[in-house]
């Protein structure tokens, strides 16, 4: 009986351990998943603000490209629907719109240069303006 009674005793306080070690698993799993949920926050956030910022850059970026195509009109005299046309051209062919101005300027520096001989040849241009 005494065996039996150890038993008894050993189960009941067993079980009373392990329900307070429970408890406390309980209570750090939950803190745990606090803890996630505060981090997967804190990474969306941080994801959010990175795709701003990259909308920020390339709308930036596409400003930056038409003030330079509008530069580029008021140097070569050509119109900006005309240059966009050139850059899809020059894209497509593996050149750039820089390449493009620098042809279009030389040309034009040799038309100034030699327009007479040109002329005789039967080359002829006419300005941007008709």
């Amino acid at each position: 009986m005494a065996n039996n009674d150890i038993k008894y005793r050993l189960a009941m306080e067993g079980a009373s351990v392990v329900s307070s070690d429970l408890d406390r698993v309980r209570a750090s799993l939950t803190s745990l998943e606090g803890a996630s949920t505060l981090a997967g926050n804190a990474f969306a956030t941080l994801a959010g603000y990175m795709t701003a910022d990259a909308v920020l850059q390339h709308t930036k970026s596409i400003i930056d490209s038409a003030d330079a195509v509008n530069d580029l009109s008021q140097s070569l005299g050509i119109a900006v629907k005309d240059l966009a046309k050139y850059q899809l051209a020059s894209a497509q062919s593996g050149t750039t719109l820089e390449a493009i101005a620098k042809g279009v300027k030389g040309l034009s520096g040799v038309m100034m240069d030699h327009g007479t001989e040109l002329k005789k040849l039967g080359i002829t241009a006419t300005t941007t303006d008709g």
